[in-house]
C-alpha cells in the first residue's frame, strides 16, 4: 500500500477535489500525504516608470509565504492525517516528478478536468506530462460536470464530501517495470 503520497495541487477547484479522496486513502493504509504547491518563478516587480518595487527573491519569498498560508488551510482539512506541506518554484510537471522522486513516494495524486478532446483523450498538460515522466504509480482523479464540461464549484462547496453530481474518472497508471 502507498506510505507516502504526493498530492500536486494549483490552487483550483479542480486541484482541491482530491484531498477527500486522499485523505480516505491515507486513513485506511496509515499514509503520510505530502502537499505540493508549484508556482512558476516569477520575475522583479517594476512599476510604471521601471523602478525596481520587488526584486525576484522579495517576490519569492512572498509568493511561498502567500502558497504556505494556502497549503496551512488546506492541511487542515483532513483531520488525523499525517501532511507535510512543500512549495517549489518552476515548471509544475517536471517539479511534481523531481518531488515524487526526491521524497521517494509510492503514489502521486492528482485531480483534472477533461479537455477539449473529451474524457479519454485528453488529460490537463501537467497531468499528461506527469503521468508520461513518472517513475511511480499516478493516481489521476478526474471531475465532470453532469454536462461533461469543466465544473464549476460554489466556494463554499469546493472541498465538500463527495457530490452524487460529480462523477469521477479513476485511472491509475502502474509502475513501470525495471
Amino acid at each position: 500500500m502507498a506510505k507516502r503520497i504526493l498530492v500536486p495541487i494549483d490552487r483550483s477547484p479542480v486541484s482541491e477535489s482530491i484531498i477527500p479522496v486522499v485523505a480516505h486513502l491515507a486513513r485506511s493504509a496509515g499514509s503520510t500525504v505530502r502537499l505540493l504547491l508549484v508556482y512558476p518563478i516569477p520575475g522583479a516587480v517594476r512599476a510604471g516608470d521601471g523602478r525596481l518595487v520587488a526584486s525576484v527573491d522579495q517576490e519569492m519569498t512572498r509568493v511561498a509565504a502567500e502558497g504556505a498560508s494556502y497549503l496551512a488551510w488546506i492541511e487542515a482539512l483532513p483531520d488525523g492525517l499525517a501532511v507535510e506541506r512543500v512549495i517549489r518554484f518552476g515548471v509544475p510537471a517536471r517539479e511534481i516528478v523531481t518531488e515524487a522522486s526526491a521524497w521517494d513516494a509510492d503514489l502521486i495524486a492528482m485531480a483534472s478536468a477533461p479537455g477539449p478532446r473529451g474524457i479519454r483523450m485528453s488529460y490537463g498538460g501537467v497531468a499528461f506530462r506527469v503521468r508520461r515522466k513518472a517513475t511511480v504509480p499516478v493516481l489521476l482523479y478526474e471531475v465532470h460536470g453532469t454536462d461533461g464540461r469543466r465544473p464549476r464549484l460554489p466556494a463554499a462547496r469546493r472541498l465538500s464530501r463527495f457530490d452524487r453530481r460529480l462523477p469521477a474518472f479513476v485511472s491509475i497508471r502502474p509502475t513501470p517495470h525495471a
